[in-house]
């Protein structure tokens, strides 16, 4: 009777493993530079495997769906191209992101500042610049949810030009890699159609210039002809959607480009900037 009790444990314990482990096993991808310096460590989270992120509330969240195996062979072509074009700074890397789904249209980036103080970049260029990127978040510097847009199955081709009419999850991770590389502006409320700086702003928040040429600073509120635009002390005003970017390297980065601002803003120092638009919620 004992040996068949402990024959019936095994067998439980050993069907309770093979479910189980569909659902606890993290995917890991070590990515290297082209001079073959870690570059970034990817994990793939699927539906068991616990928080990854944190949403728009900052609250743990999990992974609501796996992602399939063309999904991630295309994530990763993504950050692999980021690796052939960013040359490591020995220290710190690599940088890690944790990558999950979810079931919108969409696909967005959850970034983390290094520190508080002013103009403080993101915890992956930290980690890549060898700088301190400071404490991990769920176990990684930064986070990529990919939604259900009817992604193409084609395998990646590199590509100026659209190769599919359907969207192409390698060109919307990319996207979403520059965001973790501090291409993206330090917005709050804009859920709420309030949108406001925060106290502290990142370095490309600093670059953003509104419709009358006045530079972004901390804890403006922002007014847009969608925004509820409440009454404030300092505004960064975009109501006739004319903002640009800007700063003292935009000229060479813009040579030839598409600059929409020429002239003097009220720094009187740029000379040319690139329109950015404003996006949000019906």
């Amino acid at each position: 009777m004992k040996t068949k009790k402990i024959a019936m444990m095994a067998t439980a314990v050993a069907v309770h493993a093979l479910l189980a482990t569909p659902g606890q096993a993290i995917e890991t991808y070590d990515i290297r530079d082209s001079n073959g310096v870690p570059f970034m460590r990817v994990r793939i989270f699927g539906t068991g495997d616990g928080p990854y992120c944190c949403g728009e509330t900052r609250k743990p969240e999990d992974s609501l769906r796996n992602l399939s195996r063309g999904e991630i062979d295309q994530s990763l072509a993504a950050i692999r191209h980021w690796a052939e074009i960013i040359k490591v700074v020995h220290g710190q890397s690599p940088a890690s992101v944790n990558i999950g789904g979810f079931l919108d249209n969409n696909a967005h980036a959850s970034i983390h500042t290094s520190s508080d103080i002013q103009d403080a970049g993101t915890k992956v260029q930290a980690a890549l610049t060898g700088q301190d990127p400071s404490k991990p978040n769920y176990g990684a510097h930064g986070m990529i949810t990919i939604g259900e847009m009817g992604f193409s199955s084609e395998a990646y081709i590199p590509s100026q030009l659209s190769m599919t009419p359907q969207a192409n999850l390698t060109a919307v991770v990319f996207h979403e890699g520059a965001h973790q590389l501090g291409i993206g502006s330090s917005i709050f409320g804009y859920f709420a159609h309030s949108p406001y700086f925060p106290e502290a702003i990142n370095a490309w928040t600093t670059h953003l210039y509104d419709d009358n040429g006045k530079q972004a600073k901390p804890g403006q509120a922002i007014y847009c002809s969608g925004c509820a635009n409440s009454p404030a002390d300092e505004v960064f005003d975009l109501r006739h959607d004319q903002g640009y970017f800007a700063g003292k390297h935009v000229n060479e980065v813009l040579a030839g480009g598409h600059a929409r601002h020429s002239g003097a803003s009220d720094e009187g120092e740029w000379s040319a900037g690139y329109t950015v638009r404003v996006a949000y919620r019906a």
